[in-house]
């Protein structure tokens, strides 16, 4: 039988990963960012252009909960996941692959994740992340950022 709750449980639109209401962010005088509101809704791909200095990375971070706005409403799904991959590789970290892969899932038990997603990005888990090419280092970011098994995933550049 319907009721007429279970119809209108099941008329809900699904709820955003994250919202944000008229953030704002500056550095100084004029804001980067000014009263911005949007939405990220489960399963939605969206790409964010503009010249530099116009504010990109200042909004990945705020969504990525690196950067507290100055103002405004960050609402978030309570168990959401974010993994955010910067634009600069780091000149120096020490470690293997493995460890460096091992650190980004924080426990042992999801060890074989980080394993499984090096194998598909042909990482070699024994080489020293210091000894590979830039493009190598960002692919192990990148196996760490995946490894998390984000729901959302947050890739500062074009390359990326």
């Amino acid at each position: 039988m319907v009721t007429v709750a279970s119809l209108f449980l099941s008329c809900q639109l699904p709820m955003a990963l994250i919202t944000l209401h008229n953030v704002t962010v500056g550095f100084g005088n004029a804001p980067v960012l000014s009263d911005i509101s949007l939405s990220i809704e489960p399963n939605a791909r969206a790409c964010i252009t503009g010249r530099n200095g116009e504010g990109k990375s200042t909004l990945l971070k705020v969504i990525a909960g690196l950067l507290k706005p100055d103002s405004g409403e960050i609402i978030r799904d309570t168990a959401l996941r974010v993994a955010y991959l910067p634009q600069d590789v780091p000149a120096d970290r020490p470690g293997t692959v493995e460890e460096i892969l091992g650190a980004a899932v924080a426990d042992e038990a999801r060890l074989h994740i980080a394993r499984a997603v090096a194998s598909r990005l042909s990482l070699p888990l024994e080489a020293e992340f210091n000894a590979l090419s830039g493009g190598m280092r960002r692919r192990v970011l990148l196996g760490c950022a995946l490894a998390t098994e984000p729901h959302l995933l947050l890739l500062d550049e074009p390359t990326n």
